[in-house]
């Protein structure tokens, strides 16, 4: 019964996130709405049809973008 329901939970999340994402066309802004909602890297790539190591390295290339525009403004 509690895997039933933790499928069925599952399920709906997915539904929701593609529901939330479907609007945007920048596969980056995608991914990265998707990491920060709480989807693993596995889902990520499920959802948008890509790889779970394409959607690890976005998501690293992204952290490292932001430390820098960080860095950059802290500097100024």
């Amino acid at each position: 019964m509690n895997e039933e329901l933790s499928e069925s939970l599952n399920i709906l999340a997915k539904t929701f996130a593609i529901f939330t994402i479907k609007d945007i066309e920048d596969k980056k802004q995608k991914i990265w709405l998707l990491h920060a909602m709480g989807f693993s890297n596995t889902d990520v790539a499920v959802i948008l049809n890509t790889t779970k190591t394409a959607v690890g390295m976005t998501i690293s290339r992204m952290r490292t973008d932001k430390s820098k525009v960080k860095g950059e403004e802290e500097i100024e």
